[in-house]
């Protein structure tokens, strides 16, 4: 199971709580004694509490699956994960901040977490300093701003209002969906905060295919109501028209062309647009559910998703909604018909086992709220000297070194994770077939390899001087200097001349060096499988 293809499945999995608002978003019929459409919508209200929570990730192995040793250890390792969260304090829609413990087989690891105006710092136990969590292109299984044409710094700052705006899109579903099958209600007495709390317990549970069928129910009654999404895009556009307006005279919004600054400067233009961007977005999740893609054309003739379109099956993938196999529900709403406790039993089906041998995933998510609406006061970071991660750019290397050695957190990082050793396997080819510019190939008896793609794989960086043909390697580790041009079998090593076995060369635009001096160079081992006839080039930190 190779960490790197976990990653965007986690971002999914931590998104968990989305999936049960909308399965929770069941309409206005009173269940028993309760009205869960009121208890929806006053929970869209919610401003502030205090609450506590666990959420429990199980990996199911897929017993079919090929998988490496190491893949299969370091599932063994993760099969169960827990989040137990306490003392979450909400002071507002921006400022948030938790304590937890991140328990796995081989130990625990503490964790403190804030968010303030969308910025999530989390200072764990064995870091040298506080982490802030920056944004990746899919940091969240919906992301309001990702399909709009908008700059960046737009983006970033109506993403602020992203909760105001689901609060928007909340309320307007609660009007569109209808009652699963299997719900239910009855009384309970619960000890919340200390307190014990009298609650109505609703609980509904669904099979995988009545909760597509339910979904996909709640999806066409929207785009059934052309008026009300239009006017519930004309509510989201009146939330960030300052921020719209704000990017017209600003640089970034001057890149985005006068034509684009013009239309969302207009409302009617811009909710005519917006109201197609989101059809799209609900017709490829409709589509996505049934493993479909088709051609859907907009309101104002645009396609929508289109089968020959080269992205068709990303566009129109539904995501963590698709996988949903099963899930159970209950929430506990008091007599202010305010939700009090959440429990969410969730069975996910892996879209794609072979890659990382997970056949299914578990997800069990508890919590508690007290306080609500009260004056609460959340913590905040003690030092504001602080690492930045991004999961689709820190390097594994650097991030060992945010963490001191010998703590649990390091050890999970280098034993477990083995974050302290990069792996490359490349089947070698012929000269004649390498137009990808990434496989080996022999030249001259040696073999050669594509230079950018090594060295950046071994979190290393490289430069190309065009008018020199000199490729330039720079560690940021070992801060080794490695300078060699195509054509010379003389290369440096920290400005120590030294002979290649054989001349760097440019073959379709890609520069190959000799695989050993490279992988040497850099402190790294190389090995051959005759079978396969792969190289494998290993480096491990020291």
């Amino acid at each position: 199971m190779d960490i790197k293809n976990i990653k965007p499945r986690f971002r999914k999995w931590l998104a968990i709580p989305l999936v049960a608002t909308l399965i929770a978003a069941t309409g206005c019929q009173a269940i028993g004694n309760t009205d869960l459409g009121q208890a929806m919508d006053r929970s869209f209200t919610v401003n502030s509490y205090m609450g506590n929570g666990t959420l429990t990730i199980g990996l199911i192995a897929d017993p079919a699956a090929d998988v490496s040793k190491e893949q299969a250890e370091i599932l063994q390792t993760f099969k169960t994960m827990t989040f137990a969260m306490s003392e979450i304090k909400r002071q507002d829609p921006q400022h948030t901040s938790m304590k937890g413990v991140f328990t796995y087989s081989k130990g625990s690891i503490p964790f403190e977490l804030f968010t303030v105006d969308g910025v999530t710092t989390i200072q764990i136990d064995g870091a040298k300093k506080p982490i802030v969590l920056e944004k990746s292109e899919d940091s969240s299984s919906i992301n309001l701003t990702s399909a709009l044409p908008l700059p960046d710094s737009v983006k970033k700052e109506i993403d602020k209002k992203s909760q105001e705006m689901m609060n928007q899109i909340g309320r307007f579903l609660l009007t569109k969906a209808d009652n699963p099958e299997h719900i239910a209600s009855e009384p309970a007495t619960v000890t919340i905060g200390g307190r014990q709390v009298q609650l109505n317990r609703v609980h509904m549970n669904m099979s995988g295919d009545e909760w597509k069928s339910w979904l996909k129910g709640l999806i066409y009654n929207v785009l059934a109501d052309n008026t009300g999404l239009k006017e519930l895009v004309g509510q989201l556009y009146e939330i960030v028209a300052p921020q719209l307006a704000a990017s017209a005279g600003s640089e970034d919004g001057a890149s985005g062309g006068s034509a684009l600054t013009g239309i969302f400067a207009n409302k009617d233009l811009a909710v005519g647009l917006l109201t197609t961007v989101f059809q799209g977005m609900l017709t490829r999740t409709a589509l996505g559910l049934d493993g479909e893609t088709a051609t859907t054309t907009g309101e104002n003739g645009t396609d929508i998703a289109s089968d020959n379109t080269e992205n068709a099956s990303k566009k129109n993938d539904a995501g963590i909604l698709a996988e949903v196999s099963s899930f159970a529900l209950d929430l506990g709403i008091d007599s202010d018909a305010n939700i009090r406790e959440t429990n969410l039993n969730l069975e996910l089906t892996s879209p794609d086992s072979s890659k990382d041998g997970i056949g299914k995933i578990d997800v069990m998510l508890s919590s508690q709220r007290w306080n609500i609406n009260q004056p609460v006061q959340a913590d905040t970071v003690v030092s504001n000297d602080s690492y930045s991660y991004n999961s689709e750019t820190t390097r594994a290397r650097e991030l060992m070194s945010f963490v001191i050695e010998g703590t649990p957190i390091y050890k999970m990082l280098k034993d477990d994770l083995h974050k302290n050793r990069d792996v490359i396997k490349m089947p070698v080819g012929d000269a004649d077939d390498m137009n990808d510019g990434v496989h080996p190939y022999i030249s001259n008896g040696s073999t050669l390899v594509p230079a950018r793609f090594v060295v950046e794989k071994l979190d290393a960086d490289i430069q190309w001087n065009g008018e020199t043909q000199q490729v330039t390697v720079i560690d940021p580790f070992s801060h080794r200097k490695i300078v060699l041009a195509i054509g010379s079998n003389q290369a440096t090593v920290d400005g120590k001349a030294t002979t290649l076995e054989t001349a760097a060369e440019l073959t379709n635009s890609s520069t190959f060096v000799p695989v050993r001096f490279i992988a040497e160079a850099l402190g790294c081992k190389v090995e051959w499988d005759d079978k396969t006839r792969t190289v494998i080039i290993t480096r491990e930190a020291d």
